[in-house]
Order: C-alpha cells, then structure tokens, then sequence
C-alpha cells in the first residue's frame, strides 16, 4: 500500500505542477505567441510535426503519460490550429508518442509493470531489450500516419 501511495503521489505532484505551469503559459500568452510566430515563420507543418515527435519521445522518456499531456498539449494545440494541422490526425499521433514513452527507458512504466509480472525470473534490463522491437515497430508505424494521415482519418471520415 505504501508503494501504492507514493506512485499515486508523485503523478499527484507532477500534475499539479504541469497544470501550474500550463496555467502561467497561458496567462503570459505564450502558447498564442508561439503559435504565432509559427504562423510567421511560414514553416512547413511537417516540421511542427517532426519537432514534436522528437519532444514527446523526449519528454516521454522521463514523464508519464498524463503529466506530458498536461505539460505539452496546452502549448502545442494553438500551434497546430494556427498551421491548420488535423487535430484528429494529431491526436492520434499523440496516442502514439505516448505509447511510446510508456516502453521508453529509464521510466517505462509499462516494462516495471511486466516486471512485476513476471518478477524475478526475467531482470529488467532483459525487458527493456525485448522492448527494442516494439519501439521500432511503434517508429515506423508513427513514420506510415506522418507520411498518411488519412490512414488515421479513415475512420472519423465515414462519421461526417
């Protein structure tokens, strides 16, 4: 129960201070600006895209799933609605950045919860290797909806 406490704690301590943090970005009008000098710029959206694959990868590796959501989204939505960019596309590439992360060393929360599983019969390190093809797999499937993003639209297209 302890361990229990301390796990729900820490996401506890995290959200709040993304949700800190997004508030004061959002007072100081920052996601706008970005947004706007994105629009200035005149960058190509695939750029936007590429950067934030790399950040949420980034990011992942030591976030969980909830805390990056609430630390990224806030900034990066108004961007992606200035360079006209899906947001359904966009939300399932998020989905998928964040599948990412949740197999991505040092946290990797799901690698501690096979761990758990299977507990001393496979060490860790041993997990985290056999993680290395899912995240090559989840990469080129992340490369197929950057290069497709009707294949993620198929659906929500047919409920128009």
């Amino acid at each position: 129960i302890k361990e229990t406490l301390h796990s729900t704690a820490s996401i506890f301590f995290v959200a709040v201070g993304a949700i800190l943090l997004t508030r004061f970005l959002l007072l100081a009008g920052i996601p706008r600006y970005l947004a706007g000098l994105m629009g200035d710029w005149a960058l190509d959206p695939l750029w936007l895209v590429i950067g934030s694959s790399l950040m949420f990868v980034v990011l992942g590796m030591f976030l969980d799933a909830i805390g990056l959501m609430l630390l990224a989204l806030p900034i990066l939505l108004p961007m992606y609605e200035e360079l006209g960019l899906n947001l359904i596309w966009m939300g399932v590439l998020v989905i998928k950045y964040l599948e990412i992360g949740m197999i991505t060393p040092p946290v990797g929360l799901n690698a501690y919860v096979v761990k758990g599983v299977v507990g001393d019969t496979v060490a860790l390190p041993t997990i985290f290797k056999g993680l290395v093809w899912f995240m090559v797999a989840e990469a080129f499937i992340v490369g197929l909806l950057i290069a497709f993003p009707e294949i993620s639209l198929y659906l929500p297209s047919l409920m128009e």
